[in-house]
C-alpha cells in the first residue's frame, strides 16, 4: 500500500497526515508545473511500488478560482492530469 500526494505545501492542515510520496508544491502552481511533478512522481511511484490496483481520488482545489485552494490549474491541466493517471 503507498498513498501519492500533490499538494499546495501552505495549505491547511499544518503539520499535513505523510504520504509515501509527498509533493508540496508551490503557491499559484500553474498546470505545467504541477503535470510535470505529476508525471515525475507517479511515475517513479508506479515503478518502485508496482502496484496491482490503483485507486484515484482527485480534487478540484487545485483549480485556479477554488477559494481554498492555493494552486492554479486551467480546466485543460485538470483534464491532462486525469488522463495521465487513468493511462
Amino acid at each position: 500500500l503507498f498513498t501519492l500526494d500533490l499538494h499546495a505545501a501552505n495549505n491547511y492542515p499544518h503539520p499535513k497526515e505523510t504520504s509515501t510520496y509527498d509533493i508540496g508544491l508551490p503557491d499559484d502552481c500553474n498546470d505545467e508545473t504541477y503535470l510535470s511533478a505529476l508525471t515525475t512522481s507517479l511515475d517513479k511511484a508506479l515503478k518502485e511500488v508496482k502496484p496491482q490496483l490503483v485507486l484515484y481520488n482527485a480534487g478540484v482545489d487545485v483549480f485556479h478560482s477554488d477559494k481554498l485552494g492555493r494552486l492554479s490549474l486551467s480546466w485543460e491541466g485538470m483534464k491532462q492530469r486525469d488522463m495521465h493517471v487513468i493511462r
